[in-house]
């Protein structure tokens, strides 16, 4: 009879190797018969650990960048006219949800930077859009934006640096040239 830890760990691996298929079978009754029990289980541990399974999800993605994007050139190559009927059948749908994103804080975000890249912008967009976000009034007459529309992101047309924000008198003027 075996008395140390390692011992009982021995024989249960020993247990376990010797008897795969009787394993797999009790292991697959119990998850079959404890569904509700084992689903809930695992919403608590994601939930619980939310920010570690992010990072380790984008670790993932950073270190395996070429095999995703194979794996989903392929993807895209073998379900080509089950997207293209997907599309055709939810046109109003897709049309609805797109319509949605564009109005929330994200949709905003995104297309704002979209347009910079656009017109040739070059900088960190996130930290610029934070401070574009966040700015009040113009960075040379120092006037508060009459509205969002008023707010213009100043750049050279040459190399695409960003020189301020301005608001759309001051830009059109080019006071910042």
């Amino acid at each position: 009879m075996p008395k140390t830890k390692e011992e009982v760990r021995e024989n249960q691996r020993k247990y376990r190797e010797d008897n795969k298929e009787k394993v797999s079978e009790s292991k697959r009754k119990y998850r079959e018969n404890n569904k509700e029990k084992l689903a809930q289980k695992q919403k608590e541990y994601r939930e619980a650990n939310k920010e570690k399974l992010a990072q380790k999800q984008k670790e993932y993605r950073e270190a395996n960048k070429e095999k995703l994007a194979q794996k989903e050139k392929e993807y895209y190559e073998a379900n080509k006219e089950k997207q293209k009927e997907y599309y055709e059948d939810n046109k109003e749908k897709i049309a609805q949800y797109k319509k949605e994103y564009r109005q929330t804080p994200n949709g905003k975000k995104t297309k704002i930077i979209n347009n910079w890249k656009l017109q040739g912008i070059i900088c960190d967009y996130e930290a610029i859009y934070d401070i574009y976000v966040e700015t009040t009034k113009c960075d040379f007459c120092n006037k508060e934006f009459q509205s969002t529309k008023n707010r213009q992101l100043d750049h050279n047309h040459d190399t695409g640096e960003v020189r301020g924000i301005l608001c759309t008198s001051c830009n059109t003027l080019d006071v910042l040239k």
